[in-house]
């Protein structure tokens, strides 16, 4: 498995700055930005909150998505052959729903010191 420069690959890179509190948004349909101190994550294809019961598609989404706001990322789960689900505190979680090209990079997250923009379908997760 391809490491970065810490020896680690993303997934572990991403687990080692859990937990991270979200402390804004930015929603540029459909292009969806959390972010908090020193860390931001911007998904850029359709995503869906599941258990808030609001997607992407959803009108008005923009008004839900401040509900994102103060709550913990805690877990990103990668099942194989598919996109991660983002798992948050309070038993919500964000999925990102777009798994046409398993070489598109359809989310980034920037972390201290690191942009992680391999798609989760690539050799570089575990």
């Amino acid at each position: 498995m391809p490491a970065g420069r810490s020896g680690l690959v993303p997934s572990e890179v991403i687990a080692a700055a859990l937990p991270l509190r979200i402390g804004g948004y930015a929603l540029n349909d459909p292009i969806l930005t959390l972010f908090g101190l020193s860390w931001s994550l911007n998904i850029s294809c359709p995503w869906s909150v599941p258990e808030l019961g609001f997607n992407a598609d959803t009108p008005n989404s923009g008004d839900r998505v401040p509900e994102l706001v103060g709550l913990d990322l805690l877990r990103l789960d990668v099942v194989e052959g598919r996109l991660p689900a983002f798992q948050l505190s309070a038993g919500v979680s964000i999925v990102v729903d777009d798994a046409d090209d398993p070489n598109d990079e359809p989310w980034v997250m920037s972390l201290p010191s690191l942009v992680i923009t391999a798609g989760t379908q690539s050799p570089y997760w575990s």
